[in-house]
């Protein structure tokens, strides 16, 4: 989240318009006052208590300076009291972008369930696990989420059929005894993806890949980066990746393997080098410096992930402009939520 305000910001003020924010806004917003981390599956209890709170304390830093930091409690210590709390809250892997999740809230008074899951991807990915809500929210009350989840009419179809004798279904079942649709196969996007990329770049022409500055931009790289290695494809096509804060994402990322599938982690831990290492992917922080990329390599064929999703501002919008007339070049809307 904070990469993705810094980026905003950084894009809207290279075209002169006042983003409305500072950068000093933002971390203010996400600093440890603001923020404690959980672990999934930690429960918080509410009203907090003074003896099991999340608590602030001072401390100095090595220059001796008093710096202010949340504290998080041992889940012990959260969890051993619940006799006078009236809600419990547990966070739950949700998939689709790293450290999200839904959330379980249970009223302990009648043990009433209700789940927030605004996002959630059940597919497992190269950086992310499947998501839990199939495990943790099959007996909640409510569930409250986007159109077309599991409890919706679109839901239902990916669900067994009613026994015979339920009259309560709304949906005709002909497909004898098993789901109407399958939930979705990761490998079978990526392969449709990558030959729509590859097709582009072989009759010369260049690919804009929308992206967002720190979310699913870290699966698409994964992804295309392997295919780059796999082919070796460096010396023929660029693979790129433009935006005001993408060094200082990659940076992150790296950082956060916890909180990605365990097979990234295990990569690191077996010294097979740093799953976001991208060796075949140039980092670029605006248009200028990939088109030095491309006169570099003789005017090959480039793939580009561009941060500004939505088209409507930073290196998406100005490649979008750059290479729209060109019949050979290829825009890729990788998130169906951006198409308009």
């Amino acid at each position: 989240g904070q990469m993705t305000m810094y980026d905003q910001h950084a894009s809207l003020s290279l075209d002169g318009t006042n983003p409305g924010y500072t950068l000093e806004d933002v971390d203010a917003v996400f600093s440890n006052r603001s923020f404690c981390t959980l672990k999934y599956s930690q429960t918080v209890y509410f009203p907090l208590g003074d003896d099991d709170a999340f608590a602030e304390e001072d401390e100095k830093d090595e220059d001796g300076d008093e710096i202010m930091r949340m504290r998080k409690q041992q889940s012990s210590k959260i969890n051993s009291k619940t006799s006078d709390k009236l809600l419990a809250i547990t966070p739950h892997l949700s998939g689709h972008v790293v450290g999200g999740c839904y959330w379980v809230l249970k009223q302990l008074s009648d043990d009433t369930e209700v789940i927030l899951a605004p996002t959630y991807h059940h597919a497992k990915e190269k950086h992310l696990a499947g998501s839990t809500l199939h495990k943790f929210g099959v007996n909640a009350d409510a569930l409250m989420t986007m159109p077309g989840g599991p409890r919706g009419l679109l839901g239902k179809l990916y669900q067994p059929p009613p026994p015979k004798t339920d009259t309560t279904s709304s949906i005709i079942h002909y497909n004898k005894g098993k789901s109407i649709l399958s939930p979705p196969v990761g490998s079978r996007s990526e392969a449709e993806m990558i030959e729509s990329v590859m097709a582009a770049l072989r009759r010369d022409g260049n690919v804009l890949l929308p992206v967002d500055a720190s979310g699913r931009v870290l699966e698409l790289l994964l992804v295309l980066d392997r295919h780059w290695e796999r082919q070796r494809l460096g010396g023929a096509y660029n693979l790129c990746w433009v935006g005001p804060m993408a060094s200082n994402t990659i940076e992150f990322a790296r950082s956060q393997l916890e909180w990605m599938a365990e097979p990234l982690g295990a990569q690191f831990d077996s010294q097979r080098g740093h799953p976001y290492s991208l060796k075949s992917v140039r980092i670029c922080s605006s248009v200028a410096e990939l088109e030095s990329v491309i006169e570099a390599s003789n005017g090959n064929p480039t793939a580009v992930l561009a941060s500004g999703a939505s088209l409507d501002h930073g290196p998406a919008r100005d490649l979008l402009l750059k290479w729209g007339d060109n019949p050979d070049n290829l825009v890729l809307i990788t998130n169906s939520t951006r198409c308009v």
